[in-house]
């Protein structure tokens, strides 16, 4: 690799967040690029291009969304990875910033391997995908010119494709190779999931880096258990969110049933995580049903992720719920009322829905049903 392991752009309006970013990544032999704000980024840019680009969001004058929209729409840099660093938490920042072409978030606090670890993935993807398309060049040149090394070329076509395989999962490797360029599809009803751990960003301010992450990973894994069980599709987790989706990829008639029990697992599962100095965890979960779009997404980091008005539903429901309590709209209820004991609830003011009518899951019906014959 050249110039050491590469150059690294930082930008970021916070003298003391260059500064220990700067002494980071420099003692791990990175050539390192600073700027205080976007429009002297910019100017930068114009005179020496990094391997990647760390993006403070919150700047004056411009902010780390429009200098990322410049960025990709310069063919100059446009191939530049560019990992957003923010404190911004809602889903629909996080779509924007994938839309605009952004490949990853790191969010403050800043917690510095993996900072490391995500500047080092997306520098070495970058890299092998500029050397990839090099290749591609010669080769294809090689055909044109040399139709009697046919042989050879396929041989060395097919090494450059499997430096591909090595870098991306086989099923989004294999539809590059196809060229398929939108990979999206609608689904009219699903049900979606977000949990959110209860006041984790004072409690991970109070422990340690290594419990943080242990915690996060220890209740992450059995929510993916969980997802497997109950035959639901894990989206992604953001920070200390999670967000899973029943009903895709493959169409079930009892997706909002499976989400529903999964969420009640997932309330029984939290009640066993406490901190070292024994604080215990609560989880505040959101779901709501209704169509909704699921693809690949971005550049050069491509995810499986879901979008639409039923995505922001199920994240406000999430957003204004309750503590250790499960909050889900009337499209939901209407798919299980049979089933479950739900409590209504009336909100106020929420953000893009204004009035909503929803309701506290509670637990299964058959549950009362059963006490009451015991009696």
């Amino acid at each position: 690799m050249r110039d050491g392991k590469g150059k690294v752009m930082i930008v970021d309006d916070t003298p003391a967040n260059l500064q220990v970013l700067f002494e980071y990544l420099q003692a791990e032999h990175y050539r390192v690029l600073v700027s205080e704000d976007a429009l002297s980024a910019l100017e930068q840019l114009r005179y020496c291009l990094p391997d990647i680009i760390l993006l403070d969001v919150m700047m004056p004058e411009m902010d780390g969304f429009e200098a990322c929209q410049r960025i990709k729409t310069n063919p100059n840099t446009c191939s530049i990875p560019v990992i957003f660093m923010t404190a911004l938490t809602k889903t629909e920042d996080k779509v924007k910033a994938f839309e605009l072409g952004a490949v990853d978030f790191i969010s403050k606090p800043i917690q510095y391997d993996e900072m490391l670890a995500r500047v080092k993935t997306h520098i070495t993807m970058s890299q092998l995908q500029r050397e990839l398309k090099e290749k591609n060049a010669i080769l294809q040149k090689r055909v044109e010119e040399h139709q009697h090394t046919l042989l050879a070329l396929k041989q060395e076509r097919a090494n450059s494709e499997r430096l591909l395989s090595n870098v991306l999962p086989k099923v989004i490797a294999d539809r590059l190779k196809r060229n398929q360029r939108a990979i999206a599809q609608r689904f009219e009803d699903v049900t979606i999931l977000f949990a959110d751990i209860v006041d984790f960003t004072e409690i991970a301010a109070s422990i340690s880096a290594g419990e943080t992450v242990k915690h996060l990973n220890d209740i992450f894994s059995i929510f993916d258990q969980l997802a497997d069980e109950f035959g639901v599709e894990k989206i992604k987790t953001i920070g200390d969110a999670y967000m899973a989706v029943g009903g895709l990829p493959l169409p079930r008639d009892d997706h909002a049933i499976a989400v529903v029990e999964m969420a009640l697992a997932m309330q029984s599962a939290i009640d066993e995580f406490h901190t070292l100095n024994g604080r215990p965890f609560q989880l505040r979960i959101g779901i709501h049903s209704g169509p909704a779009v699921a693809g690949v997404i971005g550049k050069r980091r491509f995810i499986y992720d879901l979008w639409g008005d039923s995505v922001n539903v199920a994240s406000r429901l999430e957003d204004y719920g309750v503590p250790g309590e499960i909050q889900i709209s009337e499209a939901v209820r209407n798919h299980i009322s049979s089933d479950f004991i739900t409590e209504e609830r009336r909100l106020e003011n929420v953000k893009g829905k204004g009035e909503m009518i929803t309701y506290l899951l509670k637990g299964r019906q058959s549950i009362k049903k059963n006490l009451i014959a015991k009696n």
